[in-house]
């Protein structure tokens, strides 16, 4: 191997490990967003993300909804909104046939 080959694999491993480091720290950018985001949401589990107001679980149409007392604020996933516009549109004979089957 010539001299000149030698530093040339020199800068291309050089290169790599810069490479290596920069994606390693993108990665661990990443995870700090993760575990900040699950934080978060953890510390706000329970209550309003509105006012901070304790959320009261309840069911409507077997779809699971949180209230919150303070604000009365009605929180749900937006496919349970989805299932509940659905729902509501059904006439009062069809919700009570659906209650009587469960």
């Amino acid at each position: 191997m010539t001299e000149k080959d030698r530093y040339g694999e020199t800068l291309r491993n050089r290169e790599k490990a810069e490479e290596d480091r920069y994606a390693a720290e993108q990665d661990r950018l990443r995870l700090e967003k993760l575990r900040q985001q699950a934080q978060a949401a953890q510390a706000t589990n329970g209550l309003c993300p509105q006012c901070g107001g304790g959320l009261n679980p309840s069911k409507t149409f077997e779809i699971s909804i949180k209230t919150c007392g303070k604000c009365r604020g009605v929180w749900l996933p937006i496919g349970d909104l989805e299932r509940l516009i659905a729902r509501a549109g059904e006439g009062e004979i069809v919700r009570f046939v659906r209650s009587l089957i469960g």
